[in-house]
């Protein structure tokens, strides 16, 4: 087939002018639940499985043939667009962010570079795709939490409903983190991420408003409630440090990965705690040095505030009475 060889012959030349890395360095394929295996992983030659029609063509894989049902159509488009998800981190896992261009992408992923902006609009934005999906499914399962839920509490339930519906096998969700931690490395990418994350942080403060009583007496800022910004910038902060710590450590249990965000979400509101009102919040000391911080470590109404028994922590200040 002429158009076939044709798209294999130009896919190889564009990645052959990529620098693959330095030899034993491992590569990376991204896991996730829609991936699907390139023609070489087939074992078949790259042009044979191209769509009839060429580039831009009627049988390419981005563009929507009339008549089709649009049900059919929009699970046409979701798999085109993860297509080039996954296509674009396997080569940015393998050859590097700077170095994989747009035309490498959409040759690999068998679209044209046509479609390839019907999706996204940059390469950042194919990039940081992962982060924006699951930043969309945790705002639509906030939205369906009770209204009563306190708010970190929805948080935390709404972004473990992201992640379940994102990906639930653990393989699939080490992907989707890989996708993430490939796209922080890249320094083109970071400044794109942390505005993503600002907006994110932004988009998860104004759906947990409502769920704050009241501000009572003088607060800073004429007037402004800051707590909704507050909660969600310290509530990704404690997700990115948790995922990021299962990562590095090699971690593929999901429940674990779990657990360690649950952990660094707890040490910003213990789980069992009883929730302050704001005119009287609880005094949260420090873990004293050589004692693990968790949960017990935050006094509550039915524990002492000062240091374990029979441990110096230094001088009288350091077990001073709570206030109240």
């Amino acid at each position: 087939m002429a158009t076939g060889t044709s798209k294999g012959t130009a896919a190889r030349r564009l990645l052959a002018g990529l620098t693959a890395p330095a030899a034993g360095t491992p590569v990376i394929r991204p896991v996730g639940r829609h991936t699907t295996a390139t023609p070489a992983e087939r074992g078949q030659p790259a042009g044979d499985t191209a769509p009839p029609g060429g580039p831009g063509g009627p049988g390419e894989a981005g563009d929507l043939d009339e008549g089709v049902p649009a049900g059919l159509r929009e699970r046409k488009k979701l798999r085109t667009r993860r297509t080039i998800v996954d296509t674009a981190h396997a080569l940015f896992a393998q050859y590097g962010y700077d170095a994989t261009t747009i035309e490498a992408i959409a040759v690999s992923a068998e679209v044209s570079v046509r479609t390839f902006f019907r999706y996204f609009a940059t390469k950042e934005e194919v990039a940081l795709a992962p982060l924006d999906e699951v930043g969309e499914l945790a705002l639509a399962a906030l939205a369906r939490r009770p209204a009563h839920e306190p708010p970190l509490a929805a948080l935390r339930s709404a972004s473990l409903d992201a992640w379940a519906t994102m990906a639930p096998h653990p393989a699939a969700f080490r992907g989707y983190v890989e996708h993430l931690l490939i796209a922080d490395a890249a320094p083109a990418v970071s400044a794109a991420m942390l505005q993503r994350m600002m907006r994110l942080g932004d988009r998860l403060a104004a759906a947990i408003t409502p769920r704050f009583p009241p501000q009572t007496g003088r607060a800073p800022g004429r007037g402004i409630d800051l707590r909704p910004q507050l909660t969600a910038a310290a509530f990704l902060a404690a997700v990115q440090v948790g995922v990021r710590g299962w990562f590095t450590r090699g971690g593929h249990d999901l429940d674990e990965m779990l657990a360690m965000v649950e952990y660094c979400i707890d040490q910003l509101v213990p789980a069992d705690s009883t929730h302050p009102t704001p005119e009287r919040p609880e005094p949260v000391r420090p873990a004293p040095a050589g004692v693990a911080c968790g949960p017990t470590s935050v006094p509550t109404a039915a524990q002492p505030t000062g240091p374990p028994a029979g441990l110096r922590v230094g001088g009288p200040a350091s077990g001073d009475p709570a206030e109240g």
